[in-house]
């Protein structure tokens, strides 16, 4: 799956957590009974609580017999850094060695994905690249004439025009030098390396245990197992080979 396709949740729709989660789980429910704060615990004993467990109302056609599937939220505007980006991964990563009540073991999914702050960087630079392009061609075509006439006083204005020129000139050279790999320009290249490393990082989640929760553009919202839907709203349950419920040892 492309993850140009998910959608990273806009800065500012929440104000916090809880009504980000509450908010989701309301579309969830036409497809899941939900339990919410269910509490569990880690194999040495310490005492967990899981943000909410989905089980399918419709059970048939999906992964497992008996799909249940635990949802922890994590607010994006509260996660800033590598630190605290490491530490919501590894929160997650326990979860799906904890055994909870009424439910034993869960396949633990996080919402909105780990990878969210990759995407909405993905879509800002395409959006800036885009916007901006034609500003940097009527910019070039206006200096090239200025700095071709006579000397002006204004030769501090010329210098920064200049170092605006140069600028322009650099970035209509890695134009050039992403086509030269292949690449539309190199926003697009840019793009294509945040997707590389969001489907490293969902892959590193998957054989942790982990999954994410996320909107895509067609499917509503979707579930994901290293970096492929398992359940979304409007196809349903995938289909694929094995189980969600979390593994230990051998791969």
């Amino acid at each position: 799956m492309q993850y140009s396709d998910l959608v990273a949740p806009p800065v500012g729709v929440y104000r916090n957590e809880r009504e980000m989660a509450d908010s989701v789980l309301d579309v969830l429910a036409a497809d899941f009974h939900i339990e919410r704060e269910v509490p569990g615990r880690y194999p040495t004993g310490e005492a967990v609580r899981i943000d909410a467990v989905l089980r399918p109302i419709d059970p048939t056609g999906g992964f497992d017999a008996q799909p249940i599937l635990g949802v922890e939220f994590k607010f994006p505007e509260n996660i800033d850094g590598m630190a605290e980006f490491g530490a919501q991964i590894a929160q997650a990563a326990d979860y799906a060695h904890c055994t909870f009540r009424d439910y034993g073991r869960l396949a633990v999914f996080l919402c909105p994905s780990p990878v969210s702050q990759l995407i909405a960087q993905t879509d800002a630079t395409i959006t800036s690249r885009n916007r901006m392009l034609p500003q940097w061609r009527a910019h070039l075509t206006a200096v090239n004439e200025h700095l071709s006439s006579p000397r002006t006083p204004q030769q501090l204005e010329a210098d920064a025009v200049r170092y605006a020129l140069d600028a322009a000139h650099r970035r209509l050279a890695r134009d050039a030098s992403a086509r030269a790999d292949g690449h539309r320009d190199d926003a697009h290249r840019e793009r294509s390396r945040l997707n590389q490393q969001a489907t490293f990082v969902t892959r590193l989640l998957g054989q942790l245990g982990v999954g994410e929760l996320m909107p895509h553009r067609y499917r509503g919202w979707t579930l994901l197992r290293c970096g492929e839907p398992v359940w979304s709203q409007t196809g349903g349950p995938v289909r694929r080979s094995g189980t969600l419920t979390p593994k230990v040892g051998n791969r």
